[in-house]
């Protein structure tokens, strides 16, 4: 009985402390991709963004973020690689200061990709990105 009492204790007072949400709230996507004109370097940028919402007592956690080195878009008829994924200012860790942040995240295709498929049909239309993100919380410093 005593058991029961501890665990129900344990598990209550894990419910009442805050709780870190990390949404997409935009999926990769490109702003123009022109097929015609390659540029010098040959790749287009798209670009995310993701939220990061908290309580009051989260406030000074450090989140650590992992991501795959490469991800995926599709234009529901094709898929395309993109060969790296990164965040705003290359940094991939936060410290939480206020209840909301909003980080930016870009992906980077090679725009030979694009043209590797004769037809055109399967080639156009509004490509977006998806890929898994880990991430690790850390608590303040007492």
């Amino acid at each position: 009985m005593l058991k029961k009492i501890f665990f129900f204790f344990i598990f209550f007072t894990s419910l009442l402390h805050g709780e870190v949400e990390i949404n997409l709230r935009d999926s990769l996507k490109f702003k123009e991709i022109r097929r015609g004109g390659l540029d010098k370097n040959g790749y287009v940028i798209a670009q995310g963004l993701l939220e990061v919402s908290c309580s009051q007592e989260d406030i000074g956690k450090l989140i650590i973020f992992n991501i795959p080195p490469y991800g995926l878009m599709t234009n529901k008829k094709r898929w395309l690689k993109i060969e790296k994924i990164v965040f705003e200012n290359n940094n991939n860790k936060l410290i939480l200061k206020d209840t909301k942040h909003f980080i930016k995240i870009y992906g980077i295709l090679n725009k030979h990709e694009l043209n590797k498929h004769p037809r055109a049909d399967i080639n156009e239309g509004s490509y977006i990105g998806y890929f898994p993100i880990n991430f690790s919380i850390y608590s303040k410093e007492l």
